[in-house]
């Protein structure tokens, strides 16, 4: 994601921003559901190695050595280890 920020705590509310040249936008817009995963401070720098580099030219999981895993409620994958994984559905007021 390019932008995440919270819109309101009761009831939990996540606003994301994603620029047009991101593939996860035209899965995000696809879909109408997605997963932002929280890493622990051991993983830090694997999602830094996911932030900073282009999964228009290499596997974002080969490369930070993070797995893939199975989102419960949505249909979208999560980082395996992160500790925490919120599971979004798009909602346009």
């Amino acid at each position: 994601m390019v932008w995440t920020f919270v819109f309101n705590g009761k009831p939990p509310q996540i606003g994301i921003g994603v620029g047009r040249k991101h593939i996860v936008g035209a899965f995000i817009k696809e879909h109408d559901e997605f997963v932002l995963n929280v890493p622990n401070a051991d993983m830090v720098q694997a999602f830094e190695k996911v932030e900073m580099n282009s999964g228009a030219t290499e596997d974002k999981f080969t490369l930070s050595g993070l797995t893939w895993g199975k989102a419960i409620k949505v249909d979208a994958p999560t980082v395996a280890k992160s500790p925490i994984h919120v599971e979004c559905c798009v909602f346009l007021a």
